[in-house]
């Protein structure tokens, strides 16, 4: 005794429904990696461990958020050009970068909870303010010439 069984169905609205929710993903994920480099840059500009002389250091701190076909990334960096000692010298104590790629990769997983059901981005709670910076006194605008300031006199051989 031979029995066959067939099953006939469209596969165009299976494809069509998948595409939709595909595209609502990558929807949701670009969100979820715009706010996160923006919210990296805030969290590096608080959270730089040295003290501003120019400021410049810290107003050149940026993350930011690019995507290649399918990939997608978060890039940290310096904008002068000694940010690299800030990283490695005194045994990294004024790095921020390593930092914020651990903290900015720890909110964008909590982002990702949830993504596929159809529920908005978790986002990471905003940063409110960024707060003052003390500014270390600086000497380098005295007036004056060597002579006149003590311990540097010159003593006259007779």
């Amino acid at each position: 005794m031979l029995m066959k069984a067939s099953v006939d169905f469209d596969t165009s609205e299976l494809e069509r429904k998948t595409k939709k929710i595909m595209d609502d993903v990558d929807r949701k994920i670009d969100i979820i990696m715009d706010y996160n480099a923006v919210w990296g840059t805030a969290w590096m500009k608080i959270n730089a461990p040295w003290t501003d002389d120019t400021s410049a250091a810290r107003t050149s701190l940026i993350a930011i958020a690019a995507r290649s076909g399918s990939s997608r990334e978060i890039t940290v960096a310096h904008g002068v050009n000694y940010g690299i000692w800030l990283e490695v010298a005194n045994s990294g104590r004024f790095q921020i970068l390593a930092p914020a790629i651990r903290a900015i990769s720890r909110n964008v997983l909590k982002s990702f909870e949830g993504l596929l059901n159809d529920s908005p981005p978790r986002i990471g709670a905003p940063i409110k303010e960024i707060p003052p910076q003390p500014r270390k006194p600086t000497n380098r605008h005295r007036r004056g010439n060597r002579k006149g300031r003590p311990g540097n006199r010159r003593r006259r051989l007779t």
